[in-house]
């Protein structure tokens, strides 16, 4: 998680996903994230 602490945004422009692990590795990072609005990013990502 070296370099995903080092980032300021995750962003994740997906036309569609499963279960994206980077968004989950994103959340233990604590790391903001703007993503595309697919089923596996809205099953991870609430909108605030």
């Amino acid at each position: 998680y070296r370099f995903m602490k080092a980032c300021d945004l995750l962003l994740l422009p997906s036309r569609w996903e499963g279960l994206p692990i980077t968004l989950l590795e994103a959340a233990v990072c604590r790391l903001p994230m703007l993503v595309s609005d697919t089923y596996g990013n809205r099953e991870i990502v609430t909108h605030r």
